[in-house]
């Protein structure tokens, strides 16, 4: 590649410039929401330029995997169809898929994106490790969506680990595409997606991380972000926290809280957060670093039902700040380059602005967190994750066989049921059996029989006067979305005292 090619134009900021934020700074702008829909449209319309960009183009029919366009459209169109109410990928995804998919399949077959011969020593192994650790993250992204593995991903994995760097000072990282432009082309790269390919490990279905194959590389890599860490640029760091909600041990908690104090202090009194090398080229918020820092405080700071105060206040006025910028005629968030002066206008001027509008979406969509359930009957909340929006619960009971003392039992079971669930394509639902405290006390004497299974029911939480317990054996059945239920059910999604309230 030269520097006039693929990832070049996108730049990311080497600090984020402070704008004195005060407690009592004025507010941020806000208006009433923001076009899910339109910001669809814009990603879609990108991501079918870069498939029709000569410059894009490659060796067996397909074309260059870019950072900023295809990596970061994989990681926000699949849940933007599930809020848009499309839930079909779209024609613009099955091209990419297509293409990344074949060149996986053929791997040995495909020439690098950019020889020695042309670009200069070393560009055919930068080229080949970037786009290995690229085509995983886009693959597993559509694997998160599916709710289960596919083998051209755990393909894509493997190639990647294959390449991993085994020894020296940055064992653990790929070599990178360097042209000297940063984020997507420079040497600060190479640790930004080490971060988001644990990142995209950690969301893999199927228990991905605690395979036996990966189990190497993963230590390797959890080694190099914690060891490289201080060096790097703040929005890197960013990046590593993360990681660092998916894998311990990467930062210390006296290192995420500097981390913290650091990123509230720059954000701006308008709720944004600006990106600046030294030029003067822009000064503003900007999209990109608004949107990425929003996220990985919703991701690592916030994910619980009840986040510190701080974090969400930080998050609801930088999320105010994207709700006020998003182009209501391009569905587009702003960004720009630092390395040029580019045509916000043209193809290659949109570059920064494909990633900003990627992560704004996201974050958008993905906030607050949870949605929850309440159940003023008996007292008990359950929290599902936004992607969890619109789901259906199904009443029904639950019978047991003769209780003690010769009476029948009963009583309510909840079914959670994900909102992707359909006739034609049914999904694991996350049932949950409520008891009376006497009844749980027979149940656990064994007294009081709710399933043939030679197992009992497994509590969740006790309130004073219930038990809320998963059914035995509730996920045998092995549907579609299995992996995403068993996600849910293995945390602290149901609260026994939250109060009353509407359900």
């Amino acid at each position: 590649m030269n520097k006039g090619l693929l990832f070049v134009t996108a730049a990311m900021m080497l600090s984020l410039t402070a704008a004195g934020y005060a407690a009592d700074a004025a507010k941020a702008p806000a208006k009433a929401g923001w076009d899910a829909a339109a910001a669809a449209r814009y990603l879609d319309a990108r991501e079918s330029w870069w498939q029709g960009w000569d410059r894009a183009k490659r060796d067996h029919g397909t074309r260059c995997v870019s950072c900023h366009t295809q990596a970061t459209y994989a990681f926000a169109r699949p849940a933007l169809r599930t809020s848009i109410g499309a839930p079909a990928i779209t024609k613009e995804e099955t091209a990419m898929l297509a293409d990344v998919r074949k060149r996986v399949q053929a791997w040995n077959q495909m020439l690098p994106f950019y020889s020695d011969e042309v670009y200069g020593k070393g560009k055919e192994i930068e080229s080949r490790n970037a786009e290995a650790v690229l085509n995983a993250i886009i693959l597993s992204n559509y694997d998160v969506d599916a709710g289960e593995q596919s083998e051209v991903t755990m393909q894509a994995f493997r190639h990647a680990w294959e390449l991993q760097i085994a020894t020296g000072p940055d064992a653990g990282a790929w070599v990178w595409q360097n042209f000297d432009y940063a984020p997507w082309e420079s040497k600060e790269s190479q640790y930004h997606w080490a971060a988001l390919m644990a990142v995209q490990a950690a969301r893999e279905p199927g228990s991905y991380t605690g395979q036996q194959d990966v189990l190497e590389p993963l230590k390797s890599l959890r080694g190099y972000l914690k060891t490289h860490y201080e060096a790097q640029p703040l929005l890197n760091k960013i990046a590593a926290l993360w990681a660092s909600g998916v894998f311990s041990g990467i930062l210390s908690p006296e290192q995420k809280e500097s981390l913290l104090r650091r990123v509230y202090s720059l954000q701006r009194a308008d709720g944004g957060w600006s990106r600046r090398d030294g030029t003067p080229l822009e000064t503003r918020s900007d999209g990109y670093a608004t949107a990425l820092i929003a996220l990985v405080l919703e991701e690592a700071v916030a994910g619980s039902p009840h986040p510190p105060a701080l974090a969400a206040a930080r998050i609801e006025r930088a999320l105010a700040w994207l709700r006020a910028n998003q182009n209501p005629e391009t569905g587009a968030w702003p960004a720009w380059s630092l390395n040029k002066n580019r045509d916000p206008e043209s193809g290659t001027g949109k570059f920064m602005s494909d990633a900003a509008t990627a992560y704004a979406s996201l974050a958008l969509l993905e906030w607050p967190r949870h949605v929850v359930y309440r159940n003023a009957q008996y007292g008990f909340c359950v929290d599902l994750p936004a992607r969890w929006a619109g789901y259906e619960v199904i009443e029904e009971k639950w019978e047991s066989g003769t209780a003690s003392g010769g009476a029948p039992a009963s009583g309510l079971k909840l079914r959670f049921r994900s909102p992707r669930w359909t006739k034609d394509d049914p999904r694991e639902d996350i049932p949950i059996l409520v008891f009376t405290t006497a009844q749980w006390r027979l149940v656990q004497k064994e007294k009081l029989i709710v399933s043939a299974a030679p197992i009992g029911p497994q509590a969740l939480a006790q309130s004073e006067s219930y038990v809320f317990a998963l059914p035995p054996r509730w996920n045998y059945d092995n549907l579609p979305g299995l992996d995403d239920a068993n996600q849910i059910a293995a945390g602290k999604f149901l609260r026994p005292n939250c109060g009353s309230g509407a359900r």
